[in-house]
C-alpha cells in the first residue's frame, strides 16, 4: 500500500502484485474480499466495487467497466458476490 499526493491510500499496485503471483492463495484472496466488501455484509456487490474504482480515480464508467469485467461475470443476477463463489476464481490453496 502506498500513499499518493493527495494523502489517498493505493492498495492497485499491491493488489496487481499480489493477484499475479503463482503464491497468490485463498487466504490472500480472503483478505482481498474483505477490504472489497466495504459494509462488511458478507458480499461484494458491482456499487462496492465501482465506488472502490472511483476512489482510486478512475471515471464511472472505467470503474462500471472495470466491475463488470471483474468478476461480476460470475454473478447470479443479484449483482453481488459472496466470499464461497469469489474462492472458486483461480486460487490455490
Amino acid at each position: 500500500m502506498s500513499v499518493v499526493g493527495n494523502g489517498e491510500v493505493d492498495f492497485i499496485p499491491d493488489y496487481l502484485m499480489e493477484v499475479s503471483s503463482p503464491h497468490y492463495s485463498t487466504t490472500v484472496a480472503r483478505e482481498w474480499f474483505d477490504l472489497e466488501d466495504t459494509n462488511h455484509d458478507g458480499y461484494v456487490s458491482r456499487d462496492e466495487l465501482i465506488k472502490i474504482a472511483e476512489n482510486i480515480g478512475m471515471s464511472r464508467e472505467e470503474a462500471e467497466q472495470t466491475a463488470d469485467g471483474y468478476y461480476m461475470i460470475v454473478d447470479d443476477g443479484d449483482q453481488k458476490l459472496d466470499w464461497k463463489v469469489k474462492a472458486t476464481l483461480k486460487y490455490k490453496a
